[in-house]
């Protein structure tokens, strides 16, 4: 930039001076160069510009950023919006706090898509207390008292000693329509799992590693999943598994593409 200022400082004709000077360099010197290399040779050069990055290539490595470090794809918007509602989580924060509306509007970001992030939290704490019931009413175990008190969300946690650190792994969950099965994608570290909502275990697991592309779909929000499936006799068979609705689809695809660093750098 200083030397660019610089230049602007110059007379006129001096300007046009650099100019020509410029220009004839490149019409006596370059362009002769390039054309005495044969065909073959010349598409070996590299195009302009090859490194400079897009805006695709900067946009996958913010994403890549942001997953890598836990946060959430899109930043959640802090700011008001003129005729937006306030969510139910808003208003019983407003209510147990005693602040007014007008503080509690300027302080707490309004929103009015869906969050299905906190609708997939809740499906999952459902499933997870429904088969701890179905378990308790096994074997005559619901008479004994301490297995009620497991139930009670009330319940003192187990203390950690002083300085440890509880094991966590870090997934998230979308709901979705699997054929014709509605359940809940988990995105795992290293898996991708699908469970119908009135089974305990996974119908569909892929590993992270055998994907092979991931493609938006339809007017419903679908996904296709394509990836490669390994037998117990080292057999390949390439698969596409279809999603015909994906709750948070925009979030789940940033995620999948965005695994591994830049590994689809090509998209």
């Amino acid at each position: 930039m200083g030397v660019v200022f610089c230049i602007t400082l110059l007379p006129s004709q001096y300007l046009v001076k650099l100019l020509g000077l410029a220009l004839g360099a490149l019409y006596w010197h370059a362009i002769p160069v390039l054309a005495a290399i044969p065909p073959a040779d010349r598409a070996r050069l590299p195009p302009p510009f090859s490194e400079v990055p897009t805006d695709g290539d900067y946009a996958m490595e913010l994403i890549s950023q942001r997953v890598a470090r836990g946060l959430e794809i899109k930043p959640r918007s802090h700011r008001a919006k003129s005729g937006s509602a306030i969510d139910t989580d808003t208003k019983s924060d407003i209510i147990q706090t005693g602040e007014g509306p007008a503080k509690a509007a300027g302080s707490v970001g309004l929103s009015t898509s869906v969050d299905w992030k906190k609708w997939g939290n809740r499906i999952v704490d459902t499933k997870a207390r429904s088969h701890e019931v179905k378990k308790l009413f096994k074997d005559g175990q619901w008479k004994r008292p301490e297995n009620w008190l497991a139930l009670n969300p009330l319940s003192p946690s187990v203390a950690l000693p002083t300085g440890s650190i509880e094991p966590r792994l870090q997934t998230y969950t979308f709901p979705a329509q699997y054929k014709k099965a509605s359940g809940l994608i988990t995105l795992a570290s290293d898996t991708l799992f699908f469970t119908p909502l009135l089974s305990s275990s996974a119908k569909l697991m892929i590993p992270l590693t055998h994907v092979l592309g991931v493609k938006k779909t339809g007017p419903m929000r679908g996904m296709n999943l394509r990836w490669v499936q390994s037998s117990q006799d080292g057999a390949t068979e390439e698969r596409e598994e279809k999603f015909l609705w994906v709750g948070a689809r925009n979030e789940l695809f940033a995620r999948l593409v965005a695994w591994g660093g830049r590994r689809w750098a090509n998209i």
